[in-house]
């Protein structure tokens, strides 16, 4: 089992066997040493996470991929990487930015509305 060590208050360095990190922790990562703040702007630009189902609107992150991202998206980070030889290895993620994903959601509500009306026999325009 892993060593779980504090370096700040809330921030604990995840431990090997924990794929899913919280913000705090990801920000203390010893390849990212960011603010929990510009962890929620990375999430702006991109950042893979996933809401955990606490009612409190907590965010998990993908360790690995979350370090891939950053491989790919920070330079800074990237080289720190490369300094301590922890770069990770595998393809580059493809994310999307929030405004494609967005355009993505009006186009299946768009088919979903079209689906319904046919099922109600209405016109989808109306």
């Amino acid at each position: 089992m892993g060593v779980v060590v504090n370096l700040r208050p809330g921030g604990q360095i995840p431990r090997p066997d924990s794929a899913w990190v919280t913000k705090a922790q990801l920000a203390a990562h010893p390849s990212v040493k960011r603010t929990t703040r510009w962890v929620e702007q990375q999430m702006k630009k991109g950042l893979p996470s996933k809401q955990k189902d606490d009612g409190l609107g907590t965010r998990l992150y993908h360790l690995p991929t979350a370090l891939l991202w950053f491989r790919d998206n920070d330079p800074r980070i990237r080289k720190r990487m490369e300094e301590r030889d922890e770069l990770p290895e595998g393809e580059p993620l493809k994310t999307e930015s929030p405004l494609d994903r967005l355009a993505d959601l009006e186009k299946e509500v768009g088919k979903l509305r079209d689906q319904l009306a046919g099922f109600l026999g209405s016109d989808p325009a109306a």
